[in-house]
């Protein structure tokens, strides 16, 4: 973001873009730029920037070095940044047309800190300000200050879970066959998917998962989100399409799930070893909040 009120433009950009959508986990260099477009020089100069955001871990910061040197201090009591003339001499005196950046490195947490369904919407803030004692004009005691805001919003999580039973009683399916299975044989398994959704809403959701060779899809699937799962022959894609989660289903509460049937034969190859069942299940969704694409 930026301002410009009393002739000094003051810009913060997180990893360059004023537009930038933080991940869980994520490294944000922030910059803080700034201009003396005044006509008179400016001395002491002070620059703040104050962290504020659940989803700030400030034990992974680092102050970098400031252009012309020194480096500023961490306060943690309020988690600010403080760059000054004692810790950043070419603050103590900005001439006119002169500028100067600093920078920081903060990371954001791995895990969002949910409680409860309304923990969701993550924004991270950076509250900066740049003052000076000087007085903004001849005629004028009022020192010299400007301040500016940075919002970065933090995208959400989806994870999906995929488990396979042959005894499996609780989801009322009953499978059949030989345990081990018996090449040319045929043996059922229930296939469970299951969905924790977290830190904000998602649309347009898709689950895909590649039935393995000699394995195919039977019975009737069920699930908890109104949709049910289906199989692309062309394929023989299990694919499931829900509109909307909400934020935190699954974390706080029961996952989103579903269940589906599949019939597996081995083949001669596979004596002594491992039949694969269904290949890696992959999860996309659209998120509300921000707007991205989370895979």
């Amino acid at each position: 973001d930026v301002n410009t009120n009393g002739g000094m433009p003051y810009y913060i950009l997180a990893n360059g873009d004023p537009n930038y959508v933080a991940r869980a986990g994520d490294t944000l260099n922030y910059a803080v730029s700034y201009v003396n477009g005044t006509d008179i020089p400016l001395r002491d100069v002070i620059i703040r920037s104050q962290l504020v955001g659940e989803m700030f871990d400030t034990s992974a910061l680092q102050l970098q070095a400031a252009l012309g040197g020194g480096q500023g201090f961490f306060r943690q009591s309020d988690n600010m940044i403080i760059w000054n003339s004692q810790n950043t001499p070419n603050l103590a005196l900005l001439a006119p047309g002169s500028a100067g950046i600093v920078t920081f490195y903060v990371k954001t947490k791995n895990n969002y800190p949910i409680r409860r369904f309304s923990d969701k919407n993550f924004i991270l803030y950076i509250n900066g300000e740049i003052e000076s004692p000087t007085p903004v004009n001849s005629d004028s005691l009022e020192r010299f200050f400007t301040k500016v805001r940075l919002e970065t919003r933090v995208a959400g999580n989806l994870a999906v879970d995929a488990k396979a039973y042959f005894r499996d009683a609780e989801s009322g399916i009953l499978n059949q066959g030989l345990i081990p299975p018996k090449v040319g044989e045929k043996t059922n398994f229930t296939i469970h998917w299951q969905i924790k959704n977290f830190g904000s809403d998602v649309s347009n959701i898709e689950v895909r998962g590649k039935l393995g060779n000699n394995v195919r899809m039977v019975g009737e699937p069920k699930s908890n989100s109104g949709s049910l799962p289906r199989l692309e022959t062309i394929n023989n894609e299990v694919v499931w399409n829900i509109d909307k989660i909400q934020a935190n289903q699954g974390v706080i509460s029961n996952p989103t799930e579903a269940v589906f049937q599949i019939e597996a034969i081995p083949e001669v190859g596979q004596v002594g070893g491992y039949m694969p069942l269904i290949g890696p299940t992959m999860i996309r969704a659209n998120d509300d909040f921000t707007g991205q694409e989370l895979l």
